[in-house]
């Protein structure tokens, strides 16, 4: 579906990605894992067309030469910003017209759209007066509303409460029955609930790419280190209290966990 070919990416004297090199798979949900400042959204932006690589080349099955792929991706930022004063239709119908549809083909796509995100009751409200979850919804039909074949998605669910994380879960595999599907989240769980394939990046780099059954089996038990921007000490006593069967050793900012636990069981307190 898409290849990327040792893609770097470098603003002044910094190398944000450095020599990117994997493919993704049609119709499938990849997880792109990393910490903050890893180089997730940077990689989304060079996949999206966003930003030119400073070195090597995404192709896209299908297109080549000087064509341009945006007319078959769908992105969604991790802060979308809509203007207040717009209703949901017309959020939808602009963006479904910024690919070439007709007025009334356009709102006609648009309405279809809001009813698979679960908009179908809100088209003539504000965006002012839509929660949290229901702006990631019409984030998502936004990106959607063309019917891309592929679907990009920056932290699509960090804003949400477990409920709409749950809904956005759905909805994603649900998108992924005819779209290949990317989205960046530093939470192995939400990973595991959904994705395919885990496309891990570390300081700019590839450190793991592979399916989320092989990536489960091969790191079923170790040592897993977690580093925090404060103490960990008040979270090593809740650690020892709910969850005995793990092993902590704790300095300052950074924690060893040994478990004899799962992966799986692992990430319920590491994401």
């Amino acid at each position: 579906m898409i290849a990327v070919n040792d893609v770097s990416y470098t603003v002044g004297n910094q190398t944000l990605l450095k020599n990117l090199n994997f493919s993704l798979s049609e119709n499938k949900i990849t997880a792109l894992l990393g910490a903050n400042g890893a180089g997730k959204t940077t990689t989304l932006h060079v996949l999206a067309g966003l930003l030119s690589p400073t070195a090597g080349t995404v192709h896209v099955e299908g297109y080549g030469g000087n064509q341009d792929v945006r007319s078959v991706i769908g992105f969604l930022p991790q802060y979308p910003k809509f203007p207040e004063w717009l209703t949901v239709i017309e959020i939808v119908g602009f963006a479904a017209e910024f690919t070439g549809e007709p007025k009334h083909a356009a709102t006609q796509k648009a309405e279809i759209t809001l009813q698979e995100v679960g908009l179908a009751d809100a088209i003539h409200k504000k965006v002012s007066q839509l929660s949290g979850g229901m702006k990631q919804r019409l984030g998502v039909a936004q990106a959607i509303v063309h019917q891309p074949r592929l679907l990009m998605l920056d932290e699509p669910m960090s804003a949400l409460d477990p409920e709409g994380r749950r809904d956005m879960q759905r909805l994603l595999v649900e998108l992924s029955e005819s779209t290949t599907i990317v989205y960046s989240t530093h939470i192995l769980h939400d990973a595991e609930q959904i994705a395919d394939d885990v496309l891990m990046i570390h300081r700019g780099e590839i450190a793991l790419h592979d399916s989320l059954e092989t990536v489960l089996k091969s790191h079923s038990s170790g040592d897993w280190v977690i580093e925090a921007k404060s103490p960990l000490d008040r979270w090593e006593d809740y650690m020892r209290l709910y969850h005995p069967e793990v092993q902590i050793e704790t300095v300052g900012k950074r924690a060893v966990v040994r478990a004899n636990a799962t992966k799986s069981n692992i990430s319920k307190f590491v994401g």
